[in-house]
């Protein structure tokens, strides 16, 4: 496989979480394979210096996990459109994900933004009581805690 002639860029970058699955969907600027790396816990960041005519110079921040899950794309060979979907994730947990490719220009990993996908939302059954008093008239509550 033949790096990209250069480095790509995501022109488009999407995630959906439901209880047990996560579905990413990202663009490109250049046909490339693209992979996944994802864990439950947030990576170390290192910063990324190169010497530039004699001047360091900072470009950027690689991420950097103990045991990091990775997965491919779920299309083959080079595309434009990226898309993954992990099945079986803990409900309850955050996920941190980036999106990379390992062959890029110049031999080096190519990595896009890191991204948090927290938990989802659980929406609890509410009521809301309606209650008519002499002293206060008709108010509402959702606490049932009484008037005033």
């Amino acid at each position: 496989m033949e790096p990209p002639p250069s480095w790509w860029v995501l022109t488009y970058l999407n995630h959906t979480r439901s209880w047990n699955e996560l579905y990413v969907q990202a663009w490109t600027n250049f046909p490339d394979h693209l992979s996944m790396a994802y864990a439950y816990h947030k990576p170390r960041r290192q910063g990324i210096w190169r010497v530039i005519r004699g001047k360091e110079v900072f470009c950027g921040y690689k991420y950097i996990w103990d045991t990091p899950i990775i997965v491919h794309q779920n299309r083959p060979g080079d595309t434009y459109d990226h898309i993954w979907l992990l099945q079986r994730l803990e409900s309850d947990r955050h996920i941190w994900y980036y999106l990379f490719a390992p062959l890029g220009p110049y031999g080096l990993e190519i990595q896009g933004p890191l991204m948090h996908v927290p938990p989802p939302e659980v929406h609890l059954w509410t009521s809301r009581m309606y209650v008519g008093t002499k002293e206060k008239g008709i108010f509402y509550t959702d606490s049932f805690t009484g008037p005033g």
